[in-house]
């Protein structure tokens, strides 16, 4: 927003800020020996409209104050910023100095019976209205990178540079019996990166790699790491619970292995950043559109065979819970 950039440019120029009721307006002010400056920004891109009796009453309040301090003089300009040029044309003839920052063109207009410039702070102010803004830079998904070659490098050990890849799903898989009785927790972790053939891994990365761009982008490479690893890891472990208290047999064990619990957890965390972002730099994730592909994952689970369901949802869960947690607690996320 151009006028934020001037509040900012003021700041650096040692300018004080002063504080105003209304949101819209920022005062910055300056004295030099017994006279004050002042800048009033005025923020009417919205549907604000200021007439120009309260923008003088405004004025005549904020220089008697300062008249009150010890001041000999105050000046006061108004730097409206605006699209509707003709609507505070009007302004010109109110005795008021003013001048209109449009834009919709971002330009500064200046009229005839007004000041030609203000503290020799023209030239600076027109340079911050014609500035292009700069493309917000995305940071690289360096992590969903990672992940998806660790994964592919782990496939490729386990059925191609090795003849028994049973051996390590036996090792390494998420199964409850080695995992409880034989405390075994660190398979809720190392059975996140086992897949079980091809289609499995490749179905994996494919979802990876593109929730995880769209994730890792939002929330930051931190954030996303935790969700990811944390996800996976509460996912193993509700599969895990759940298959404990389902087995009708210690002699029928089943092994879990696989991205997708963790997976699932990204994809809660881009639902709820979606849903809560002010997408001014982003693109929104509709809430029918959140729905059908939820169902559809899900109801992909619950066809197909060998789906491990429960790791699914625990994922899901887990990831909406953390991301809610961090976007209460890093606006920045949001934008």
């Amino acid at each position: 927003m151009h006028w934020y950039q001037t509040a900012l440019m003021l700041e650096r120029g040692q300018f004080q800020r002063l504080t105003c009721n209304h949101q819209e307006i920022n005062f910055y002010f300056k004295q030099i020996e017994d006279k004050v400056y002042i800048f009033t920004l005025v923020d009417a891109t919205k549907r604000y409209y200021y007439e120009d009796l309260a923008l003088i009453s405004l004025k005549d309040e904020l220089e008697r104050k300062f008249l009150l301090r010890g001041a000999k003089d105050v000046e006061t300009l108004f730097i409206i910023y605006t699209p509707n040029l003709e609507f505070y044309k009007k302004l010109m003839d109110s005795g008021l100095k003013v001048w209109i920052a449009n834009t919709a063109t971002c330009s500064l207009m200046i009229y005839e019976n007004q000041p030609d410039d203000f503290l020799d702070m023209r030239k600076q102010i027109e340079e911050v209205l014609f500035a292009k803004p700069e493309a917000k830079k995305l940071p690289r998904p360096i992590i969903t990178i990672g992940l998806v070659a660790i994964n592919v490098l782990i496939y490729l050990m386990m059925y191609i540079f090795t003849s028994d890849s049973e051996k390590y799903v036996s090792m390494f898989g998420n199964c409850w019996a080695d995992v409880f009785l034989e405390k075994e927790y660190f398979r809720l972790f190392t059975a996140m990166f086992l897949h079980s053939d091809a289609n499995h891994l490749v179905n994996n990365m494919l979802s990876l790699a593109v929730i995880g761009n769209e994730t890792e982008q939002k929330a930051g490479h931190l954030h996303f790491s935790v969700i990811y690893i944390v996800s996976g890891i509460l996912a193993s472990l509700c599969s895990a619970l759940y298959y404990m208290h389902t087995s009708n047999s210690a002699s029928v064990l089943i092994v879990s292995i696989g991205a997708s619990g963790a997976i699932f957890g990204l994809y809660g965390a881009y639902i709820v950043i979606s849903l809560m972002s002010n997408h001014k730099n982003g693109r929104r994730l509709s809430v029918p559109r959140i729905v059908i592909v939820t169902l559809l994952l899900l109801s992909n689970g619950l066809t197909g065979e060998n789906i491990d369901n429960m790791a699914h949802l625990a994922g899901l869960i887990v990831g909406i819970i953390l991301s809610f947690i961090y976007c209460k607690c890093d606006k920045n996320i949001l934008k």
